[in-house]
């Protein structure tokens, strides 16, 4: 029986290949034609699970009056037939983290190491814990993240410390001085020596290679939690004085009580820094953490005493206006833009000036969910953005829906059914909020034949590394040495064996990681946290 279900889903998968792989659409009738022969087949064997996805594919093909479908919409129509088979195929060989879930919310964990192979045990390791990781063999790009994302813990070996690493512990303690991040060191090396000069460096906690993974996880877990109480302590955002997100909720939802007593509207404003990223790029981070504390420190000079100020996220921030109309808070935004202008910032003998754009809503009691304010908000933010910047938008209730962000996705593989499945399986993996725009290519040089690219929105980019002719290092290799690289978040497409394909890809930049064969729902989670970072 078994080697009968594995020569049809053989045979099935051949069809499919030959139908995805065409450049001209599938006439209805053809796909009819074979749905009934896979059915005949897998009733005959009483292959139960096969046959009740067929009868359902059947039900669709009689509701539906097309003459042909094109690859995408033959996708569409089969993708549970698609879905089945690759993952009959798959079943004994995929490696699934069923604690991943879809709702994660816990802290990001950075590992910093140039062993690849610890690298990814690590990530496999605590991905089974549920954690969310990020891995790199850079130290470079280790700082990024510290600046650009938040981060919960920090895992380093302490090896790369003495060569070339010592840079990113020094940020560490910068980082330290305006919130808590605790540093885990491992090493080889379990001498006196080495140990303490791991406490010199600034280290929480000092494991020895190779690690007890159930020790690691348990104190990991218990470094996680004393930076998640010290946190709650806090409502001050350290570096620049505002309160912090956490703070944010909580002061809504006392105004939206207050206006169910007293029906004063309130407004709610997002706030973002222009540019931000060029002045980090250019100027630095030191002087980008100036730019931000003098925007929060002109807020507080300048706004009403009875705003509030909070910091949403890297240069994001957010603001509350009490008792306020959406007109009178879009007046008080252009005044604050206009006073914020008039700064001048240096770096190195340079002077340069910064704006901001915003977006307001005013709160009435039709929508009373947090998550639905923000959201309309920052699709009014977006609009500011995407219409010239230095500019403040008011949210208008009769067009929100058409105002969205847009994330680009590029799969990019030389096997047709990959291509399809993982665009299919990605339509919804980004919130409602963005649109996403997805396509498939199978060969590095029709990618860069699509002008498409070159746009301005955010793309994420998965990258199967063996494909002819212009392979995905090259591809990857590209796209880095683009002056507009960070504009891209690159994931590997690789199979468990290839080591020395994830170091190279790591040096070479690439963000994540996927081993082939993976499982559907486990692609889904991870390019649904990578948006949520990208988007944060």
């Amino acid at each position: 029986m078994n080697n009968y279900r594995d020569s049809l889903i053989i045979s099935i998968n051949k069809q499919l290949e030959q139908w995805f792989d065409a450049a001209h659409p599938v006439s209805v009738e053809e796909v009819r034609n074979f749905i009934q022969t896979v059915e005949a087949s897998a009733s005959a064997n009483q292959l139960h699970d096969l046959t009740e996805i067929i009868n359902s594919l059947k039900d669709q093909l009689a509701q539906d009056d097309q003459q042909e479908w094109t690859p995408p919409e033959l996708c569409e129509h089969l993708f549970r037939l698609i879905k089945y088979c690759y993952e009959e195929m798959i079943q004994e060989d995929v490696h699934v983290h069923k604690s991943l879930d879809p709702g994660y919310d816990k802290l990001d964990v950075l590992v910093l190491d140039d062993d690849v192979a610890h690298l990814m045990l690590l990530r496999d390791e605590l991905e089974k814990q549920g954690l969310g990781v990020l891995t790199t063999t850079d130290p470079d790009k280790a700082i990024n993240y510290f600046y650009e994302l938040n981060i919960g813990c920090f895992v380093t070996s302490l090896h790369i410390m003495n060569k070339n690493g010592s840079l990113v512990i020094e940020v560490v303690r910068q980082q330290n001085n305006k919130q808590f991040i605790p540093i885990i060191g491992i090493s080889v090396d379990d001498s006196r020596e080495a140990r303490l000069k791991a406490y010199e460096y600034g280290v929480d906690d000092f494991q020895t290679k190779p690690l007890d993974m159930g020790e690691f996880v348990v104190r990991m877990n218990r470094q996680l939690n004393r930076k998640n109480s010290i946190d709650k302590l806090l409502f001050l955002d350290e570096l620049t004085g505002a309160f912090n997100r956490k703070y944010f909720k909580d002061v809504f939802e006392k105004h939206r009580i207050d206006f169910m007593r007293t029906r004063q509207p309130f407004c709610i404003a997002m706030v973002d820094i222009d540019s931000f990223k060029q002045v980090n790029d250019k100027y630095g981070h030191l002087t980008g953490d100036k730019v931000l504390i003098r925007f929060v420190n002109l807020m507080k000079e300048r706004m009403r005493a009875t705003d509030t100020l909070f910091r949403y996220g890297g240069e994001e921030f957010a603001m509350i206006f009490p008792n306020t109309n959406q007109a009178d808070a879009k007046h008080v935004l252009e005044r604050l833009l206009n006073d914020f202008m008039q700064i001048t910032f240096e770096s190195d003998e340079e002077q340069f000036h910064v704006s901001f754009s915003a977006g307001v809503i005013e709160a009435t009691c039709s929508r009373e969910k947090f998550k639905d304010w923000l959201n309309l908000a920052d699709q009014a933010l977006y609009a500011a953005k995407t219409s010239g910047k230095r500019k403040i938008v008011i949210a208008d209730h009769t067009i929100k829906l058409s105002i969205h962000r847009q994330i680009n996705i590029a799969i990019l593989s030389d096997n047709p059914l990959i291509r399809m499945i993982l665009s299919e399986s990605l339509k919804h993996v980004v919130e409602d909020n963005f649109e996403t725009d997805i396509r498939t290519y199978r060969a590095g040089e029709l990618f860069f034949a699509d002008s498409w690219y070159q746009g301005t929105d955010p793309y994420i980019i998965l990258l199967d590394c063996i494909m002819p002719r212009k392979d995905g290092m090259k591809v990857l290799q590209r796209l880095r040495a683009m002056p507009n690289s960070s504009q891209y978040t690159i994931v590997i497409l690789t199979d468990r064996s290839s080591e020395q394909d994830i170091a190279k890809a790591m040096q070479m930049g690439v963000d994540d990681y996927i081993m082939k064969p993976f499982s559907v729902e486990e692609v889904q989670i991870r390019i649904k946290r990578l948006v949520q970072r990208m988007t944060d």
